[in-house]
């Protein structure tokens, strides 16, 4: 049944999109605020607010400030205050968006993260904004186990500060898998991580307590909380890219969206891999 643009099926809700997204935008992140869902495309430095129902209400560019002119490769961000913190894999660094004065900075953060780029890059981040803490989630490392770096936020003239306090291991199912995203869920404090490979999709938890409680001999153990391949795998049958990238939580509903890159630079004037699936599903 086809209602106000969106499919119901199985527990699940397809969020139809424009023809806009059957372009190589390459988004790789998603934000649901109150009534506004935010896509970030990965390199060609765009943001797009849609309803809803899918439709564009909006959109930006962020290629200003620090990043004018630049190749970036964001992978991941996460609201904080008036702006985002935003992770650029392409050379391992923390950006942020302050949307009140409209220019992205490089966040002065005091651990050397520039080898957190390519397979083993930074793939997440999340706010814990009543403890003050950044998680920084790498993709993967070594050994069927990822990491997760643990930042104290700061305040900072235009910018937040990121004080360095720990890493923490995290482990992945096994080698095959890698982690896609992070979120934050003040609701019940625990930290959701989007867990894939090929035709592969988990979302995973983590209270935030046992990241406190962890050392780096430690190795965090995340617990399932749903497995959504049966769910997510149809798509590609349709023509749909399945490469899931971003998370949000919101209402009792999980969304997700996929990264339909074709090359390696901003191609967003080609037909991508497919087209962008946007999809919720209940919490």
């Amino acid at each position: 049944m086809i209602f106000n643009n969106i499919l119901f099926a199985a527990k699940a809700q397809q969020i139809f999109l424009t023809s806009v997204f059957n372009n190589s935008l390459e988004i790789s992140y998603l934000a649901c605020q109150k009534d506004k869902i935010l896509l970030l495309t990965e390199k060609c430095k765009h943001l797009y607010y849609l309803d809803e129902a899918g439709n564009i209400i909006g959109e930006q560019s962020i290629d200003k400030g620090y990043i004018k002119n630049k190749e970036v490769e964001i992978e991941g961000a996460a609201w904080l205050k008036n702006g985002l913190l935003i992770t650029n894999e392409k050379v391992g660094e923390i950006l942020y968006l302050n949307f009140s004065v409209g220019t992205v900075s490089k966040v002065d953060a005091n651990y050397d993260m520039s080898s957190d780029t390519g397979s083993q890059g930074m793939e997440g981040i999340a706010i814990d904004s009543t403890r003050r803490l950044c998680y920084v989630l790498k993709e993967k490392s070594d050994h069927n186990e990822s990491m997760i770096r643990v930042f104290s936020i700061l305040e900072g003239q235009g910018a937040p500060r990121l004080q360095f306090v720990k890493n923490v291991r995290i482990r992945l199912l096994n080698n095959e898998w890698r982690f896609a995203d992070a979120f934050y869920n003040t609701a019940d404090d625990q930290l959701y991580f989007l867990e894939t490979k090929k035709r592969g999709y988990r979302v995973v938890k983590v209270k935030s307590s046992d990241l406190e409680k962890a050392t780096g001999e430690n190795l965090v153990n995340p617990i399932l909380h749903k497995d959504l391949s049966g769910l997510i795998n149809p798509f590609e049958q349709k023509k749909f890219n399945t490469n899931i990238e971003g998370l949000a939580l919101k209402d009792g509903s999980i969304y997700m969206v996929s990264d339909n890159a074709t090359t390696s630079t901003c191609s967003s004037s080609i037909l991508g891999k497919g087209k962008t699936l946007l999809i919720k599903v209940p919490f």
